[in-house]
This record gives C-alpha cells, structure tokens and sequence, in this order.
C-alpha cells in the first residue's frame, strides 16, 4: 500500500506541482488589475489553489490509503477480482478480441 502511494505521489506530483503553479501564476497576475474586485479575485483564486495543491500532495494519499484499508476489511479487496460485467451480467472480457 504504502509502495504505491509512493509511486503515484512520484509519477504524478510533478504534473500537479506544474499545473497548480501555471494556474497560481495565471491567477495571479490579476494582482496588479487596475481594478480592485479583480486583485481580490486574483489573490484569493491563487491562495485557494495553493490550498488545492497542498491538500491533493499531502491529504489525499493518506484518505486513499484508509478508504482502501476500510474497504479491503469490509469486502476482503480492494478492486474487484474477475473480468468486468455490464449490466446484463454478459461478460465483456473477450467482445473485442481478435482471434474469435
């Protein structure tokens, strides 16, 4: 559990750390509008994804890992085993195979 909250946090951080700084940066520049409501708006949509930022970096993984530990008590895993159903309970593991 932990190995892989790890390796998301390290694949996935630097595409959120750019795209949470290109937003703040965006939002940002507002700051210097000539008009107030539109620094205020600028300033406090920055702040906010800062806010977003952080809380996707540091509290998410940690809520994953307990839903997932959560689950895997109450159903015994953590993704269902077994090739996907729809709704008809027709199994759809090989509709689009080749060699049929």
């Amino acid at each position: 559990m932990t190995k892989a909250v790890t390796e998301t946090i390290s694949r996935t951080g630097n595409a959120i750390l750019i795209a949470a700084l290109s937003s703040m940066f965006g939002f940002g520049i507002l700051a210097f509008a000539p008009i107030p409501p539109q620094q205020q708006f600028g300033i406090i949509t920055a702040i906010t994804l800062v806010y977003a930022f952080l809380t996707s970096i540091l509290v998410l993984p940690l809520v994953l890992a307990r839903w997932a530990n959560w689950r895997k008590k109450q159903k015994g895993y953590i993704i269902s085993p077994g090739a996907p159903k729809n709704l008809d309970g027709i199994d759809e593991s090989n509709l689009y195979n080749d060699e049929q």
